[in-house]
């Protein structure tokens, strides 16, 4: 079984897709420590003035807090869906497919929930589905695997029974390779 693991990041860069569809199962890992000012909770779209950032906010928490523990901050950024909506409609509103898929991604980033995963792994498997990409899906935090760093990503391999780990480019830089054999 081919396996991928990979934070569940806000509306992630087609390069996560391309690796989701390599693999039989997408552990999205869920319980990873949470980096501010990230790509967990913001992203860029391309606008007529060039890269714009589209922004989830996020309650203030520890710097160990994992990324499933953080709440989005409704009180006091009320307007922030529509924000989001109303960003990607002006960049993007124009193109072939949005009239298809712009009311989901609305009804997504609309739905009512107050934590960052449940809203990123709901856009993730939706934009899973529409490219056709349908690998297992699991969360780490289901596992309750304790190690870090390489031994983590190679105790979720060993616990989803992978035959074969699919990783980014920088994978070389932060597995210990050999304990893969």
């Amino acid at each position: 079984m081919r396996v991928t693991i990979h934070q569940p990041e806000f509306m992630p860069w087609l390069g996560f897709f391309h690796k989701a569809s390599t693999a039989d199962l997408l552990v999205l890992l869920d319980d990873s420590q949470y980096r501010k000012n990230y790509f967990q909770n913001r992203n860029r779209i391309r606008t007529a003035d060039g890269w714009s950032w589209i922004t989830v906010p996020v309650e203030k928490a520890p710097l160990s807090t994992p990324m499933n523990k953080i709440q989005i901050a409704e009180a006091n950024n009320p307007r922030w869906r529509e924000k989001i909506s109303s960003a990607i409609r002006s960049s993007y509103g124009r193109s072939a497919s949005y009239n298809a898929i712009g009311a989901q991604l609305d009804d997504i980033v609309h739905a009512a929930t107050s934590d960052l995963t449940s809203l990123n792994i709901s856009l993730i498997e939706w934009m899973l589905e529409h490219l056709a990409v349908r690998p297992a899906i699991e969360v780490s935090s289901a596992m309750d695997i304790q190690s870090t760093a390489s031994q983590r990503i190679l105790d979720i391999c060993i616990r989803t029974g992978a035959t074969t780990y699919v990783s980014g480019i920088s994978g070389p830089d932060y597995l210990d390779i050999p304990s893969f054999t």
